[in-house]
């Protein structure tokens, strides 16, 4: 996307018609696009995903998250804008781990109520 760069690429697309207004939405297309030397080069598809995304009419993905200002301040009070904050593709967050270790404990103990009465059934 930038030839002898590191750097991401990020598009701005600002709407002038505030009524039409339902907040920022992020896309993170940096798994688009096939590796050419240095760069990734994005084809006639990747090109109309993003496009349908950034229109509502794509088909749905990890990879956007639209949000209200409100939860942008409340999430990050100075407001940087980085689609990374925002797009968690990783499934492994603490707060997920924590859900999940939670919903093994409420199974486990499931679990064991059954067998207990399982046990009291046969004998």
């Amino acid at each position: 996307m930038l030839t002898g760069s590191s750097m991401n690429c990020v598009v701005v697309v600002l709407n002038k018609k505030k009524a039409d207004f339902h907040g920022i939405k992020f896309i993170d297309a940096s798994d688009l696009g096939c590796k050419k030397r240095s760069e990734n080069v994005l084809n006639n598809e990747d090109i109309n995903n993003i496009v349908g995304w950034l229109n509502g009419t794509g088909e749905p993905t990890d990879s956007v998250r639209q949000l209200s200002v409100a939860e942008i301040e409340n999430h990050n009070p100075n407001l940087i804008l980085s689609v990374k904050r925002y797009i968690n593709k990783d499934l492994w967050t603490p707060t997920a781990l924590s859900q999940a270790y939670e919903d093994y404990q409420q199974a486990e103990l499931n679990f064991k109520h059954a067998e207990a009465n399982l046990l009291s059934l046969i004998s």
